[in-house]
């Protein structure tokens, strides 16, 4: 069943990879996935739901902090040591 699964997961992986290409995605995506990019959104964001929010926002603003830092300690330090996958342009060739 597992290597079922498997061959599933690969087939989907390379489907993707190399029939859906895309020339627009190929120079939007490094835009969208690099980080800091990012930094000025979230940040007018942030001042804004701080400012226009009322209790309201200032709360979902203070409580934002500490979410993002546990999600991302949760998904980096437990989650990705216990499924213990390697990303599949590591593993596969092609």
């Amino acid at each position: 069943m597992l290597e079922f699964l498997y061959q599933i997961d690969v087939a989907v992986f390379f489907f993707v990879n190399h029939n859906l290409q895309n020339s627009f995605f190929d120079w939007l995506m490094p835009i969208v996935t690099e980080q800091r990019n990012w930094f000025p959104v979230f940040a007018v964001v942030y001042v804004w739901l701080w400012w226009k929010g009322g209790k309201t926002g200032r709360t979902a603003a203070l409580l934002i902090i500490p979410v993002v830092v546990l999600s991302d300690q949760l998904s980096s330090a437990a989650l990705k040591p216990f499924f213990q996958r390697v990303r599949p342009c590591v593993a596969l060739e092609g």
